[in-house]
């Protein structure tokens, strides 16, 4: 993806939701879910799940912790797909205030400092 114009949604599509999904299953697994209860609460496979939890997928966006807290708060309320919509929905306004998708959009496509095209 790098060097291709990305537009915001596609940095939330390709970085920050696969985060907060493996936010999510870290979360999940320190409640005492297995993988397979975590998969199919986060619809998902299991062995995105595992690469998840070994950090070998969506590592390259690290939230704050106040991010995580809400995450950690927001995993414990996920029971289907409409609640996985919803919590994932919520996050995301949560991310894109505290300027987050800024700073991938900076790194990915070289976008000046002072871009405020999301809050326009």
């Amino acid at each position: 993806m790098v060097n291709k114009l990305l537009q915001p949604q596609e940095v939330e599509v390709f970085y920050i939701i696969p985060a907060i999904r493996r936010e999510l299953a870290l979360c999940m697994k320190l409640q005492g879910y297995k993988q397979k209860d975590i998969a199919k609460k986060l619809g998902t496979t299991e062995p995105a799940i595992s690469y998840y939890l070994a950090s070998k997928r969506a590592t390259e966006v690290n939230f704050d912790k106040r991010i995580k807290d809400y995450i950690k708060y927001s995993a414990k309320k996920i029971n289907d797909h409409k609640t996985l919509t919803a919590v994932l929905q919520d996050v995301l306004k949560r991310i894109n205030k505290s300027r987050i998708t800024c700073g991938i959009c900076k790194k990915k496509i070289s976008l000046e400092d002072n871009c405020n095209i999301c809050f326009r």
